[in-house]
């Protein structure tokens, strides 16, 4: 054997002498794998973007350990991003209703807020069917339901909480029926689809002055600061006496159109209000849950 390789395979017995023996085995995993949802994965990607894009001399060593002591941060975050999309919509929500509402009336000069409904801007064959039917009810709805979605995942201590949340999605629904069922010219008639808005209407201003009543309580169970329990309970009454007027045959007024507007106006003030005072202190709704 010549000498040079005699002194290889001695440097080399020396080496496994020093290292140990080596272990040509796959490593085992004990536990299963878990699949990850699309909106994990989708997150996590964008995280790692966000640590890409970072400037040179970022310490992304201390980024990744923070990541691995505390895997919930990156689910947490997009949870986040969801609820505080929720809580727009309810900001958005009532603006853009209130909004139409007046755009709609604007463009049909024969309109009267004092004593015509609401529902008359959406009715069929008018110039402001579409922007009302699809704009202000049912797209406004669903923007309702989307904020009580935020608020069922946000306040997930007690039934009251999902009770409240459940009125304002049931709010957003009755909306979305009453523009997929459009009234007939002067809301009067007695056609399928009068009958069918008529029902989700009220199913609508129901479920909103119930809405407003219970996320009072609610209020005051979670001991949140007195004005806005009252405020939220005042709310209630007040559009429900507004719709009792609107209501009332013998009333000699023939507003019927101004209480209705007043009703859904104070209404949508509330949920305004509501969802500001969540974007303002959302670590408060979120400790208490």
């Amino acid at each position: 054997m010549p000498p040079g390789h005699v002194g290889a395979r001695s440097s080399l017995l020396l080496r496994r002498a020093i290292d140990g023996p080596r272990c040509s085995c796959r490593p085992v995993v004990t536990q299963p794998l878990l699949r990850a949802s699309h909106t994990l994965v989708t997150c996590d990607r964008r995280s790692q973007a966000e640590r890409l894009s970072q400037p040179v001399g970022y310490n992304h060593r201390a980024t990744l350990n923070v990541g691995i002591s505390q895997p919930w941060i990156t689910p947490l975050r997009c949870y986040m991003s969801l609820r505080r999309l929720g809580i727009m919509c309810g900001i958005l929500g009532p603006l853009l209703w209130l909004s139409l509402i007046g755009m709609a009336g604007a463009m049909r000069p024969e309109f009267s807020h004092i004593t015509h409904y609401i529902s008359e801007l959406g009715e069929r064959g008018s110039s402001t069917e579409f922007l009302m039917r699809y704009g202000a009810f049912a797209f406004t709805g669903l923007l309702y339901v989307c904020f009580a979605a935020a608020l069922l995942a946000t306040f997930r201590d007690g039934w009251y909480s999902t009770l409240a949340a459940g009125l304002i999605g049931l709010d957003g629904l009755g909306r979305i029926g009453a523009g997929v069922f459009a009234c007939d010219p002067g809301c009067g008639g007695l056609s399928s689809n009068q009958e069918l808005h008529h029902l989700f209407a009220t199913l609508g201003f129901s479920s909103g002055i119930l809405a407003a009543i219970a996320w009072g309580f609610t209020f005051h169970r979670r001991g949140w600061p007195p004005p806005l329990t009252w405020y939220s309970v005042g709310t209630g009454i007040l559009a429900l006496i507004f719709l009792l007027i609107m209501s009332w045959s013998r009333n000699s007024l023939n507003a019927p159109g101004l209480f209705e507007h007043l009703a859904t106006g104070v209404l949508s003030l509330w949920l305004l209000v509501f969802a500001a005072s969540l974007t303002r202190h959302p670590d408060q709704a979120l400790r208490r849950s």
